[in-house]
């Protein structure tokens, strides 16, 4: 009984530090993946112009990474956390919309920018709702 409560404390206190980080750390994080989306899509619109296809180019595939990356990590994520399916669609998604991207679609680049804040609410939304579960799977 004593090993499920501390778990139970130390699984609130770890919620409350995601808590912190999500609150003080996801809004840098977003203000920074915005301005590059909105970014990628005025150079999108510059590139129709014909007048920077290869830097536009080099940017699309630099954006085209950090999500990787991103994606990446939310796939690990899948390790800790009992949303495997989400995950992997998610990540297939972010492959799908910048691998587009790499090939200048306006539309793409407007559809990641709505998707990103959607993202973040669906997430922080189905782990708060859990979260406070994983110590009764954990005991039994």
């Amino acid at each position: 009984m004593g090993g499920v409560l501390a778990l139970l404390l130390f699984s609130y206190f770890y919620f409350i530090c995601f808590f912190i980080i999500f609150i003080f750390i996801y809004p840098f994080l977003f203000i920074l993946f915005l301005f590059i989306f909105f970014y990628l899509c005025f150079v999108s619109f510059i590139s129709l112009l014909f007048l920077f296809p290869l830097f536009l180019l080099l940017f699309s595939i630099l954006a085209s990474f950090l999500v990787i990356f991103h994606s990446l990590s939310l796939l690990s994520h899948c390790f800790l956390f009992p949303f495997v399916p989400l995950h992997f669609f998610v990540f297939l998604f972010f492959l799908f919309i910048f691998f587009s991207s790499l090939s200048h679609d306006i539309l793409f680049s407007f559809l990641s920018l709505f998707l990103f804040p959607l993202h973040f609410f669906i997430v922080f939304f189905l782990f708060s709702l859990c979260f406070p579960l994983f110590p009764l799977c954990f005991s039994c």
